[in-house]
């Protein structure tokens, strides 16, 4: 199969058909759920924050003991224990912070009027043949697949 005839297709259902109120309005209930559960990883980000420095103030404690002369075996224990806690509660924060999207919501017109500026894009380089391959790779992450009925009627 031309590949062109299918980038046509799948751009003629991004323009024409998947920008009814519908998805629209679907997008944007999915958007603000998302929303909501960044939020309560937000919540619980802040628990781990305080988490970190009550350890770290636990630490210094126990390390004070320590060079005092109180050497225990349940002294060097809790150390052991605080300092694992400590590195997997930094390790918690790195990871979570490296993941932290930066979001900006823009009104249900302005995402609809830059989903089509955006697919027009697309299209227009798809026509340019200086990135058409670029555009082309950027194209077949939007197809999943595509069903091949050989008896079925052609439009």
């Amino acid at each position: 199969m031309r590949k062109e005839p299918l980038e046509a297709a799948t751009l003629a259902v991004l323009q024409e058909h998947l920008l009814t109120e519908n998805h629209v309005r679907l997008f944007i209930e999915e958007f603000e759920h998302e929303m909501q559960r960044l939020g309560q990883d937000a919540g619980m980000e802040h628990a781990a924050q305080h988490r970190l420095k009550q350890v770290t103030t636990e630490l210094d404690n126990l390390y004070q003991n320590l060079l005092a002369g109180i050497a225990s075996p349940v002294l060097r224990a809790m150390i052991a224990e605080r300092k694992a806690e400590k590195e997997r509660l930094e390790t918690q924060r790195v990871a979570t912070i490296t993941r932290k999207p930066i979001v900006v919501s823009l009104p249900d017109p302005v995402l609809v009027d830059r989903f089509r500026s955006k697919v027009a894009a697309l299209r227009q380089s798809l026509d340019d043949g200086t990135i058409r391959t670029e555009a082309a790779a950027v194209m077949l992450t939007l197809i999943e697949s595509v069903p091949i009925c050989p008896d079925a009627p052609r439009p």
